[in-house]
């Protein structure tokens, strides 16, 4: 089958027409280069050096892996491992955008599936590459391969076979400028022509050089070089510098004509002019003075190096033809933003296009000549850095926008996908689309008017928070009501963390104190419903750590910390005890504080209802939150230690809002909504220092004393 195609679709006539294009061959039937590469290789200097040098260093720098498919044999010839979840993702081509590995990698992953490791040594394949021969390793050569290529648009390397294994051992670099493509009417190369003359030169096979060749639509045999690219504007370059040198040689003295007014002859004029040539032209001539008589004047005939006009757009073009930003050329560059923004931007528009090409030589060439291309491929790491802070913003928009799953996102990121039933849907803000979620008011506590508090652990307060609407004035920006209801109904539903919580709260126009504010009360209500659930004596604390971790995800921090308890050793979820307070507000609450009496007095209680009565007549004051607390309040009911220490922190924040004139009860607006929210928690307005802040204060010493036996 494979003979008959061939016969079918014969390229010799193509080869023949293309050999005749190029018209003119040279040494042994080899195609002379179109470019003189022995002046593309001398440029190698100025602008050029740096650019170049830039590109072939990121290149050799960027680790080149080799992965084989995880079997039994693999594994007893070779060291294996795992491959991390983000490098899996990035060889898959799920990194979002042009991120991706060539194409011959990716086909490579695709047939491996799954079922492929990365080879760490003992590889025949591996030892070459990081000790190319007994004078270059690895790294050199790749800088030199990539340097031939920058510059002339090829490189060539030499493979040297072991007689016995009959696989290569050793990599010899040709330097391009040196090496000759033989053309073939069959197989459009037939082989090259390496050396610096015609008596030097040596043929080699096809099968024994390695082409390393950049795209070229002026030529098919040969490469294009960035050198050839602009190689007007290298000569440019190098023409202001030879004039700076000629220049500073004369100490900057320029080129004049001396202007004699009236007559005079031709031989005085001669010897003038030798005169001023041996005293003030040339080298080591600094401090010499001439003496001249007579009406003579000196007219410059040239400007300073200087003021010679179009330096920078000759520096900005070399940069733009090796793709290197002007800011990595130049070592002070002010603006650091926009060094930062190209150092990224080179890395995907220059780099990554560079290891793909080399990517696809090195597995369509290299890898056959140990007999393992269908069973191992060579791939460089991402060398794009990521911009974390940038990408978690659109992929939490993409969720919260139902354009991307939960799931989606993590796979993106590398991550294994989460077991949660919602997490392979497309939800509109926490909710599954086609959904209508049944959502509370909204207060003034969304714009930090108020502080929120939590509720305690009665199951009354584990109803769904309502807050009231603001008032048209309050409003600061135009934010979706409708959007942040579902997001604090997913927090205390435990479908969302507290801190993706905060971050869509922001998103959407609130600041971030108020989102934590707000958060945090749905977050505590998250908890305790969670405690409930689970039996638990204590708030968030179980016996083993992995129920602790996948807690902490919940919460949205990470890791575990332990407890001492009567019950022996518990885990609880986040790394330390303050990041778990710091997101929950809660402490863990240990049973020999049981014993405290936290019922409150009837004083508070009389209060509360009276805070409630007010608030029914006025309708202002307080949250849904304090309203509840009220209740608890008003009906004696015991409250917890988290409870009491936030009613302690309520009393001294707001104990300004006492001062407010509609807190005086003479005045005409009296009661304040202050007033009223000092109510709801058990305290006296008339004695703030009493009542409710009192007794709060008192049990929290009392907590403490219990916690210290």
């Amino acid at each position: 089958m494979l003979h008959w195609m061939k016969r079918l679709f014969n390229t010799s006539q193509y080869n023949e027409a293309s050999i005749r294009v190029l018209d003119n061959m040279g040494a042994k039937g080899s195609t002379v280069p179109p470019f003189n590469y022995q002046v593309a290789v001398k440029h190698f200097r100025s602008w050029v050096y740096a650019a170049a040098h830039i590109n072939a260093t990121a290149v050799a720098a960027t680790p080149l892996r080799l992965y084989v498919r995880s079997n039994k044999q693999a594994k007893n010839l070779w060291r294996t491992r795992p491959i991390n979840k983000s490098r899996r993702a990035y060889l898959y081509g799920d990194m979002g955008g042009d991120v991706r590995p060539s194409r011959t990698v990716l086909s490579k992953v695709m047939d491996m599936g799954a079922d492929f490791e990365e080879v760490t040594e003992q590889h025949p394949v591996l030892e070459m590459l990081q000790k190319a021969n007994g004078v270059y390793n690895g790294f050199d050569l790749t800088v030199l391969r990539t340097l031939y290529q920058e510059l002339t648009g090829n490189a060539y390397l030499h493979p040297i076979y072991d007689d016995q294994l009959g696989v290569p051992y050793e990599l010899w670099p040709m330097p391009s400028q040196w090496v000759q493509v033989i053309p073939s009417r069959e197989n459009f190369i037939d082989g090259y022509v390496y050396g610096r003359n015609d008596v030097e030169q040596l043929k080699f096979e096809r099968d024994e050089v390695i082409h390393f060749k950049r795209p070229n639509p002026d030529n098919l045999f040969y490469g294009l070089g960035k050198v050839e690219a602009a190689y007007g504007t290298i000569q440019a370059n190098q023409a202001v510098h030879d004039m700076d040198l000629a220049t500073f040689a004369n100490h900057a003295r320029p080129d004049y004509a001396v202007v004699v007014n009236g007559p005079a002859r031709r031989s005085d004029l001669d010897i003038f002019e030798q005169h001023v040539t041996e005293r003030l032209r040339g080298t080591r001539k600094s401090g010499q003075f001439l003496a001249v008589s007579g009406d003579v004047k000196f007219e410059p005939l040239n400007f300073p190096p200087k003021d010679v006009g179009g330096r920078e757009e000759i520096v900005e073009e070399i940069a733009a033809v090796f793709g290197v930003p002007v800011s990595m050329l130049k070592a002070n560059d002010p603006n650091l933003a926009s060094a930062r923004a190209g150092f990224g931007q080179w890395r995907e528009s220059t780099i990554l296009p560079l290891l793909r090409m080399d990517e696809d030589v090195l597995n369509q060439v290299l890898l056959p000549m140990f007999g393992i291309e269908g069973d191992a491929c060579l791939a460089y790491d991402n060398p794009v850095p990521a911009d974390t802070a940038f990408e978690l913003q659109q992929r939490q928009a993409a969720v919260a926008g139902g354009w991307q799953t939960f799931n989606e996102a993590r796979i993106e990121q590398g991550l294994d996908p989460s077991d949660n039933p919602l997490a392979d849907e497309l939800l509109f803000n926490g909710q599954p689309l086609g959904t209508q979620p049944q959502l509370p008011d909204f207060g003034p506590d969304l714009f930090g008017a108020q502080s929120v508090e939590p509720v305690n652990d009665d199951p009354k307060a584990e109803e769904k928070i309502e807050i009231e609407a603001p008032a048209p004035q309050e409003q600061k920006a135009a934010i979706d009501y409708v959007q942040v209801k579902s997001v604090l109904n997913d927090v205390a539903e435990c479908k969302m963390t507290s801190s993706a919580g905060v971050q869509l709260c922001e998103l959407m126009g609130m600041s971030r104190k108020a989102a934590e504010e707000l958060i945090l009360s749905q977050a505590v209500l998250a908890t305790n419903h969670y405690r409930k659930q689970e039996g638990s004596t204590y708030v968030d604390m179980y016996a083993t750590k992995e129920e602790a971790e996948r807690r902490a995800e919940e919460l949205g921090c990470s890791g575990h910390h332990t407890h001492e308890t009567p019950d022996g050793l518990m885990y609880m979820p986040c790394s330390e005890m303050s990041d778990y307070t710091d997101i929950t507000g809660l402490e863990h609450a240990e049973k020999a504080v049981e014993d405290v009496d936290t019922q409150p007095t009837e004083q508070m209680a009389s209060l509360a209802s009276r805070g409630l009565q007010l608030r029914e007549e006025h309708g202002r004051g307080g949250t849904e939150v304090g309203v509840a607390r009220a209740r608890d309040i008003k009906n004696r009911e015991n409250l917890s230690p988290d409870t009491i220490q936030r009613m302690a922190s309520f009393f001294s924040r707001h104990k300004v809002d006492l001062d407010a004139p509609a807190a005086d009860p003479s005045h005409d607006d009296y009661p304040s909504a202050g007033v009223v929210a000092w109510l709801l928690w058990g305290g006296d307005p008339a004695n703030p220092d009493e009542a409710g802040a009192a007794w709060a204060e008192r049990k929290l010493e009392e907590i403490e004393s219990a916690k210290e036996e």
